[in-house]
């Protein structure tokens, strides 16, 4: 479990450090406060 937490970190660093619109913004504040949001995206991404 730590290792897809850890996946979901960078992955969010990442979006945080570049300067993204305003539709991706959006997007990493729904991810913030769901759990569940970032653990279906790394579960797609790896099956």
């Amino acid at each position: 479990m730590s290792g897809v937490l850890s996946s979901g970190w960078p992955m969010k660093a990442r979006h945080w450090s570049l300067p993204v619109p305003p539709e991706q913004g959006t997007r990493a504040r729904v991810t913030r406060p769901a759990v569940q949001a970032p653990i279906v995206q790394v579960s797609h991404v790896a099956p």
